[in-house]
């Protein structure tokens, strides 16, 4: 069974500070009991799509609203180039009702948030999104 509230990590082979995360990932997860999934698309053009159509775009509106970004998900996306980037440089997101909730990316503001979510537990998942203060 799926946990309903979990963090999952979108990876490639040259994500920054990927072992960092990942070991940040692991102590949250023995500390506060939150669970992890690592999704590696190892810079695979398919699955970094796949990841952008299915996880954040049918919940666009809400991710923009909740990050603050001006861009959206857009910022997943090169300007120009129209290629996908969910795992490069990194991108970590709260998942809940089997969707993506929130996210950020980049190694400074994923350990950051990880930092956060290591300290005080599910109370900074639940920070971050209003739809998940009934399931925790």
């Amino acid at each position: 069974m799926e946990p309903e509230v979990f963090l999952r990590y979108y990876c490639g082979p040259n994500s920054d500070r990927r072992v960092d995360i990942t070991d940040l990932l692991q102590k949250i997860k023995k500390k506060n009991g939150i669970p992890f999934e690592i999704r590696d698309l190892r810079g695979d053009d398919t699955l970094e799509r796949e990841a952008y159509e299915h996880d954040f775009k049918p919940v666009a509106r809400v991710l923009k609203r909740r990050t603050g970004s001006r861009r959206g998900i857009r910022e997943l996306r090169g300007r120009r180039s129209g290629a996908y980037y969910v795992s490069v440089p990194g991108t970590i997101a709260i998942i809940g009702d089997r969707k993506v909730q929130w996210y950020t990316l980049g190694a400074p503001d994923i350990l950051q948030f990880l930092n956060e979510a290591f300290e005080k537990g599910k109370s900074a998942l639940v920070a971050r999104s209003e739809s998940l203060r009934h399931q925790i």
